[in-house]
């Protein structure tokens, strides 16, 4: 095993492959989509993120803040209940 990177015990993925990886992120999503809820907030540059959880889990709000002013409309648009 290199020095670096690890395999989480019992995930059944090894993190330092990037499909292993992808494969994690897209488990967690969907499990965090299962668990209610419906919107996610993607925070910095670029969308890649966002774009995942368009593709993995279907009928989701997804925002993306890459700046302060998009921060404070996204947080006029949230609420917590």
């Amino acid at each position: 095993m290199p020095r670096h990177g690890r395999s989480h015990a019992g995930s059944g993925f090894d993190t330092r492959s990037p499909v292993d990886g992808t494969r994690a992120v897209r488990r967690i999503l969907e499990s965090i989509a299962a668990d209610g809820v419906d919107t996610f907030v993607h925070i910095g540059p670029g969308d890649v993120t966002a774009g995942l959880v368009k593709r993995t889990v279907k009928g989701v709000d997804v925002k993306v803040v890459s700046s302060i002013e998009q921060a404070r409309t996204v947080a006029g648009e949230l609420s917590v209940q």
